[in-house]
């Protein structure tokens, strides 16, 4: 019943465009997918060049304070060099540079820029 029905559509929603994927894509071709889709919505990585097993989300607060939850969902230790000063609310270390255990995870508390 697929036969004849695309494997995706983009439609123009509001002031942007979605794309529903109604197929299986093998891992590296939805990297590649959506790595198309975020450059060509101009979204930019938090921190460039993060390894795969690291999850990095970000929080913000209106008054302009912004928090970085770390997860390493690997099996061996990463270290991260943030480049931004910072505490780790778990460790209580004031330091650019964060590593984490294998399944670790840091929340990063990013200093207020003057």
């Amino acid at each position: 019943w697929f036969a004849g029905k695309p494997a995706a559509r983009t439609h123009n929603f509001g002031k942007g465009t979605i794309t529903y994927v109604g197929a299986t894509l093998d891992p590296a071709f939805m990297r590649a997918l959506v790595a198309s889709e975020l450059t060509s919505a101009g979204v930019q990585p938090i921190l460039p060049k993060l390894p795969a097993d690291l999850e990095l989300m970000e929080r913000s607060s209106p008054n302009g304070g912004r928090i970085w939850i770390l997860i390493n969902h690997g099996t061996i230790a990463q270290t991260i060099d943030t480049a931004h000063e910072g505490t780790d609310l778990l460790t209580g270390k004031h330091d650019a540079r964060i590593t984490l255990v294998p399944h670790g995870v840091a929340v990063f508390a990013l200093a207020r820029q003057q």
